[in-house]
């Protein structure tokens, strides 16, 4: 693979505002060009690691670009952390270079931001352009860069959309990890094994702070010497390209594996990195007792300030979040010792919005501490210092840089990142930093014992003083190769990926697949936690699906403990297809599960979490959502400060529910009424101004009941055209609802087309992609059945077979049960039937393709048959019969209470065959071809 027309110096200036990149940076472009990628970049902190992620798309808009050479660069770049702010932060990069790329006008306006290098707007616009040709080229969606976000509380739909399109995704270890393994967090049993494909297969992973998630670093083999097959049979080329299998990346400044990529002498001369690499830390050595630990952290920051020569930044970190939320209350009022000081509190258990505040003062070179700010003009206009509490939220990635830094004992590779935000740039030649070490302590939670260890070092370095120096060149040497232990797991195990792999119905017991990746330590699985005013019913659908944004992540047993207290025995949960609830006991919550709190239960402040808290909690999916539901407990949270809510809760209760024939009140002058209060009301202390404001403009005027739901005040959209609605998974199953009808046999050739070319795109073998397109064109001839044609088209408008229905949604289930189609029966159990009358018909003549792989294809297209297709009473079962364009009738048994014996069997066979992920891959090209011809939107 070759440069081509587009260099990466130019494509790095071109997305960074005309920055030059650093000389690793270019070098390791190069390299990646020439000889892929190193198992480590081992860049110290503060070098622009993350420059990777532009790297790994400038290698992929390459390759594509180069249409002589067969594909090497994965199609997928995974951007894997365990820490979901950085998560964030990364996703915001890319979806700012997908803008770029898709609008390349708008660079002038982009670079009017920031600019620097003498990189004209012109040629990066030139530049920009080449790259959306190139990954324009491949893939159905419109945009030539999809960009996805997956942590907890992940939006429906956030996969990229089919498999050949270029997509950055910024992912947490669990939600890419549980993927891998074919038990995705938050992903319907449905749709794991296209998750599973798009992590597993034609993927890069870029893990950032590898040493946060060891035991996902030594999966990748395992995980290949139990897959019962071989993938280079899906996609072609040379084994070690990285996309038969993934190719695995760690992205460290405190490794040590081997094949790592680092800095050379000449990176070292470069003066911006030997500027860096110099930053003088001398830091105090602060000994305490676990009693006073808080307090002693307290006064040594406090010290620390007093030697600055003016309003300056501390950043103060503790290891868990309980003891910062002690400490950050510690910083609170002021004395003749203790000047007022500015706080901010932050750990990773809080909402997008408050996140989003904080990091935006953080990062204002006037309010916070971004690397690079005029620290005198700064001096010159606070009049209070700044104290940042953190956990390990801001351990890793974040681009600050503080005056002073104190941290508690930590593990070796913590405190290397941890002094990574002290002087940062070398700027600073009044930085101090200081560690406070709790000599009795004797649990150091995640660390284990290694604190310790780092603590005899240190003082063994200081050699009897108590002040050393830890610069980014002296540290490595005080401290020496980390000895902190990875977290236990088990061994992997054939029989655990077959059991995973098995995705239609769970084995009973299967073992779970994240003490894989977390290991056997105290770090246990998540939950997803979000406030919301209104909470249907058990079964009712949410009026706006969960997003990311809302929701905070907390481990299993904390949220269990506090969420009896806040709701009792009893929680409601986001049921798998992303949209309706279900009530279950708090128990029985499982990892990645999404839980709904009413926002007047409390649990959260202005800080995150918050489980003390009783206070009201924002629910910020009414600042977003299609509407204002009509409800006591919405209107309470929005304006219980208004004098006029008592009459708008009366007029809410008349007009939230349906109309009455019957209702002796005048409707529309009570709605009237109502719109008239709502832009008058004094709103409640927890919306922002600007929010409020924002809000009130969206109101329509426009009351609508929802079949099943509550009443709701429609928002003007945002932007115009409408959003895609989400769809439960029982109307997925079928994908049989559109905006008109559509003919059956069209429907398939379309799919089988759409199949085809995804999967030339990608790089599949021919032979494959000839039964990809033959698996399109039979997967919904099962539709045929005189009774399903019945339920799509009950007034028998259309002549031809039918593959979709333009019936209302309210009529479906009426339509079903008149039309005779049995409650759960599945078409494309039909439809393999048709298969194989149509294989029997060719005899020895038959195709050139895996008749296995095709009728295990068209079996799978709604995600069942892995290995089982589930039978379903039947007591009206005609022969179904349809005639092919070629003129070919075919007829089977239309009988669905016996379910086919041979496809467990023929499962395994395709798995031996193509491998797990390599299997996953091809029906993944099929569902997602569906999809985007049935243009659906799926979770």
């Amino acid at each position: 693979m070759a440069e081509g027309a587009i260099r990466f110096a130019d494509f790095y200036r071109a997305i960074n505002r005309g920055r030059e990149p650093l000389p690793w940076q270019q070098r390791l472009a190069e390299t990646v060009i020439r000889d892929g990628w190193p198992e480590e970049v081992g860049v110290p902190t503060g070098l622009g690691k993350t420059a990777s992620i532009d790297i790994a798309l400038w290698s992929l808009v390459c390759d594509l670009a180069d249409e002589e050479t067969p594909r090497r660069a994965p199609t997928r770049i995974w951007y894997v952390v365990n820490r979901r702010l950085l998560v964030d932060a990364a996703y915001e990069h890319g979806r700012r270079i997908a803008e770029l790329i898709e609008n390349p006008e708008c660079v002038e306006a982009d670079w009017s931001v920031e600019k620097s290098g003498d990189m004209s707007v012109d040629r990066a616009r030139e530049v920009l352009e080449a790259a959306r040709d190139a990954l324009g080229s491949v893939g159905l969606a419109r945009d030539p860069l999809v960009v996805v976000r997956l942590r907890g509380g992940a939006e429906i739909g956030a996969r990229p959309p089919d498999p050949a399109q270029p997509s950055l995704v910024f992912a947490t270890v669990p939600m890419f990890a549980s993927r891998w393994l074919f038990r995705g967090y938050g992903t319907s049993a449905n749709m794991r094994s296209v998750d599973a494909a798009l992590a597993g297969i034609d993927s890069l992973i870029l893990l950032d702070e590898a040493h946060l998630a060891r035991p996902l670093l030594s999966l990748a083999g395992p995980l290949s010497e139990c897959d019962v097959g071989d993938p280079s049979r899906v996609l072609q080329g040379d084994g070690s390209c990285g996309r038969a299998r993934p190719t695995l990346v760690s992205l460290t400044a405190t490794g040590g594996g081997r094949n790592v990529f680092d800095l050379d002498e000449e990176d070292r001369g470069h003066p911006i990195i030997k500027k860096r690499l110099g930053a003088a830390k001398p830091v105090r050595l602060v000994r305490a007792k676990k009693s006073d630990l808080v307090k002693k952290i307290v006064e040594t920051t406090f010290d620390l300030l007093g030697d600055q020569p003016g309003p300056s930044v501390a950043i103060v970190f503790v290891n868990d979040p309980r003891k910062a939320r002690e400490l950050w209350g510690g910083f609170a009022g002021g004395g003749k010792r203790r000047p007022e000081v500015d706080r901010v509190l932050l750990t990773g258990r809080i909402r997008e919005r408050e996140a989003a505040a904080i990091r935006k003062r953080l990062l204002d070179p006037d309010t916070g501490a971004p690397s690079g700010r005029d620290r005198e003009s700064q001096r010159k206009k606070w009049q209070r210092h700044l104290v940042i509490v953190a956990t390990q939220t801001l351990e890793v990635g974040a681009d600050l840089d503080a005056d002073v830094m104190v941290t508690e004992s930590c593990g070796s590779r913590a405190l290397v990142q941890r002094l990574g935000r002290l002087n940062r740039l070398g700027e600073s030649s009044t930085a101090r930093g200081a560690i406070v070490h709790a000599e009795d302590e004797k649990n150091f939670g995640v660390y284990q014992d290694e604190p310790l260890e780092v603590w005899q070092r240190l003082v063994a370095a200081a050699e009897g003083s108590d002040e050393l120096e830890l610069g980014p060149d002296r540290v490595r040497t005080v401290l020496g190769e980390p000895n902190d232990a990875p977290p236990r797991t088990p061994e992997l195990l054939p029989a655990h990926l077959w059991e995973w792999a098995k995705t239609t119905i769970a084995p009973p017991g299967e073992v779970p697949v994240e003490i894989f990746f977390e290991g056997f330590s105290e770090s246990l699985p998540q939950v997803s936690v979000v406030w919301r005013a209104y909470i249907p019913e058990s079964g009712g659908v949410l009026l706006r699906p969960v997003s990311a944004e809302e929701s905070v992540d907390v481990p299993i047993g904390e949220a269990r403990s506090v969420l009896s207290e806040l709701v009792g025995e009893t929680v409601a949960r986001v049921a798998y297809d992303g949209v309706s609830v279900e009530h279950v006991a708090v128990g029985d919550l499982r990892p990645g599960d999404t839980v709904l709190v009413g926002s007047d239960r409390g649990g959260y402040d202005e800080h995150g979490w918050a489980p003390e808290s009783r206070s009201p909690v924002l629910d910020v999916s009414l600042l977003d959502g299609p509407g204002l539901p009509l409800t006591s407990e919405v209107f309470r949270l929005l304006f219980e400060q208004s004098p006029e809510l008592e009459r708008m809760l009366q007029i809410v209760a008349l007009v939230g529910q349906p109309p009455d024939p019957e209702e002796e009140f005048d409707r529309v002058s009570l709605q009237e009424e109502l719109f008239e209060l709502i832009r008058a009301a004094q709103p409640s202390a927890l919306l922002r101004k600007e929010e409020w404001d924002q809000l009130r403009q969206r109101f329509s005027g426009k009351i609508v009941h929802p079949a099943g739901g509550v009443g709701v005040v429609e928002y003007r959209p945002v932007k115009p055209g409408r959003d895609p609605i989400p769809l439960r998974s029982d109307a997925l199953d079928e994908l049989s609802r559109s905006q008109s009808l559509v003919e059956l046999l069209a429907h398939c050739d379309s799919v089988g087309a759409a199949a085809e070319a995804l999967g030339r795109q990608i790089g599949i073998a021919d032979e494959l992609c000839e039964a990809l397109r033959a698996a399109g064109e039979f997967h919904d001839l099962g539709k045929a059945d005189s009774r399903f044609q019945r339920w799509l088209d009950p007034e028998e408008v259309s002549p031809e077979p039918l593959a979709k229905s333009a019936r209302p949604w309210s009529k479906w289930r009426a339509d079903r049960i008149a039309s005779g189609w049995p409650e759960g029966g599945r078409h494309e159990e039909l439809s393999r039937r048709l298969v194989e009358a149509w294989l029997a018909k060719k005899g020895e003549s038959g195709p050139s393709w895996d008749p296995d792989l095709v009728l295990h294809l068209v079996t799978s297209h709604h995600g069942y048959g892995r290995p089982l297709v589930p039978p379903t009473e039947d007591r009206g079962a005609l022969p179904v019969r349809v005639k092919l364009a070629s003129g070919d009738v075919l007829s089977a048994s239309g009988d669905l209470s016996w379910w086919d014996t041979e496809q467990p069997a023929r499962f395994r066979r395709c798995c031996e065959r193509y491998g797990y992920w390599g299997l996953a891959l091809l029906e993944a090209v099929l569902r997602q071809a569906d999809h985007a011809v049935s243009e659906v939107t799926v979770a």
